[in-house]
């Protein structure tokens, strides 16, 4: 064979095998598109499905508030006739599915009239809702207040109208307070695939349900730069369909999103819904589709070039190959190995303040509270928040705002002094620290001790409210664990937290969950007690 003949057939060859190779690609490229139009085109479908009745569920919600409304003032005349209301409104329960709770205030703020008795003649007049009421004139606008989490341990959502007496002027309001998880079966009705789920969130960001459930889902706070819900919410349109990273739960997903505010009931806030898959799941049989046509390639390329070569060449070229590959796969390993150091390094640790993170956190607790439960021996744990962070990051710049959280963070790793005490960072200004076979006694004069520590460090801060420095707030709880779920320790934390900042910050407040007690401020220590 000459050598201009060889050339020949080789180019024959290559040619040939370019040409498959491009109508390959064409068709893998096209079947992609095929297979993301469908998915899309289906979840737009599930999402107007939803859309749909929630949207005749608000209609409905809207007009029993106004028949309530339009009946208030002949039911407010007497006594006899405001417990008729009550037993109308049990009845609009019973009927109309989804309203957990309906309610009349008057202008001060108290129950006249209720689905449930045990709310009359209370006052709610310092609720969110109430206060917008009030200062909104309009009586057209049904107001969505934002979810919140109520003592049932239910994240209850609110709608309400404006009452207004002959002269206009604010007389009121009627509220009907529906309970999220009424909507899980609509979502479950939509999700046409295991890997599939769908959420409902307040226009706020705060995430109202998820179907399936998930654990820290609800009440998570989706309104995060570079989310699903921030991109929707900045394009300003009504429907989006978006592929990327969920915020919420770090998946790859495609995502049908939707928002949901009937223009004819003037709702002040919207309701987001998505809809969306695992890209990995959508894409299952594209992928299958494309190793099966790479390889059918692959092995044309290897027989064409066997048979081109001879049984030697093959032989030589798959000697030189399998050198090749095993030099290489050994370098790979080596450096898969480096890499899973590194990423299970990461995967426990904060990267800015070299302390655990909150992944990190949930395993040592789960631990910690199986291990205090076998031993009955008290569990404490203390959440803390630094105190007007926001302030401090827009005034000082976000370098010193990492600084200032990485100082925090060593100073609380400084003051849990003992091998078993635990110190992660909790959120972006908040940690968490697991303090094992420590009593209420010990815990609160610890959390003191944290405070003081802080507040001594003397970090500048011109714009607190509470101090010229840097201060944290504490909240704390005390429980030996029982069968009782461990979320509640957390619970109960966050709930002294929350007073501990409502209370004015810069103080520790805690909770023993065994006495049941309500949260107290923990006394001030001595300056030498602190410093030991």
């Amino acid at each position: 064979m000459t050598q201009h003949r060889a050339r020949f057939e080789w180019i024959t060859l290559l040619a040939s095998l370019a040409l498959l190779g491009v109508y390959i690609v064409w068709t893998i490229i096209e079947r992609h598109a095929s297979t993301n139009e469908q998915e899309q085109q289906r979840l737009t479908a599930q999402a107007e499905i939803v859309n749909s009745y929630l949207t005749e569920q608000l209609s409905s919600i809207y007009r029993v508030l106004e028949l309530v409304r339009r009946n208030l003032p002949e039911w407010r005349e007497s006594e006899e006739a405001l417990e008729h209301a009550n037993i109308e409104f049990q009845h609009h329960i019973e009927t109309l599915t989804g309203i957990r709770t309906l309610l009349a205030l008057d202008q001060s703020g108290d129950v006249i009239a209720s689905s449930r008795v045990s709310l009359l003649h209370q006052n709610f007049s310092q609720r969110e809702y109430f206060q917008v009421a009030l200062k909104d004139p309009s009586t057209e606008t049904l107001h969505m207040a934002k979810p919140f989490l109520a003592v049932t341990d239910h994240w209850v959502m609110t709608f309400s109208l404006r009452v207004v007496d002959k002269n206009g002027n604010f007389d009121g309001m009627v509220i009907a307070s529906i309970d999220p998880e009424r909507f899980r079966n609509t979502l479950n009705a939509v999700n046409y695939a295991p890997d599939m789920w769908s959420a409902l969130a307040h226009g706020s960001g705060t995430q109202l349900l998820m179907e399936p459930f998930r654990e820290g889902q609800q009440g998570m706070n989706l309104a995060q730069p570079g989310s699903f819900f921030s991109r929707h919410i900045e394009s300003g349109q009504e429907k989006n369909l978006l592929s990327g990273r969920v915020y919420a739960t770090g998946e790859e997903r495609i995502m049908a999103l939707r928002t949901i505010q009937p223009a004819d009931l003037h709702l002040d806030a919207p309701i987001i819904l998505a809809v969306g898959r695992d890209l990995d799941r959508v894409f299952a049989d594209w992928w299958d589709f494309t190793l099966s046509r790479g390889l059918i390639f692959m092995l044309l390329c290897v027989s064409s070039s066997f048979l081109m070569f001879r049984l030697q060449s093959a032989q030589r070229a798959r000697y030189t190959s399998e050198v090749a590959a095993s030099a290489l796969i050994k370098e790979k390993n080596a450096q898969l190995e480096q890499l899973n150091a590194e990423l299970t390094l990461l995967a426990l640790n904060d990267g800015l303040t070299g302390i655990a993170n909150r992944r990190s956190f949930d395993e040592v607790f789960i631990k910690e509270w199986k291990r205090c439960q076998r031993e009955a021996s008290p569990l404490t744990l203390m959440l803390v928040d630094i105190d007007y962070f926001k302030p401090f990051n827009d005034h000082y710049g976000h370098l010193e705002g990492d600084e200032c959280i990485r100082e925090v963070a060593a100073q609380l790793r400084k003051s849990l002094t003992r091998a078993s005490d635990f110190v992660a960072r909790y959120g972006g200004e908040e940690f968490a620290c697991l303090v094992p076979k420590c009593d209420f006694e010990t815990a609160t004069q610890l959390a003191e001790k944290l405070r003081q520590s802080v507040e001594n460090l003397a970090i500048p801060h011109s714009h607190s409210q509470v101090s010229t420095s840097v201060t944290i707030s504490v909240g704390y709880a005390v429980c030996v664990p029982d069968q009782s779920p461990p979320t509640a320790l957390i619970a109960k934390a966050d709930e002294c937290l929350y007073y501990a900042k409502a209370g004015g910050r810069n103080q520790a407040m805690g909770c023993d969950c065994a006495t049941n007690t309500e949260p107290a401020a923990a006394a001030p220590l001595d300056t030498e007690q602190t410093l030991k």
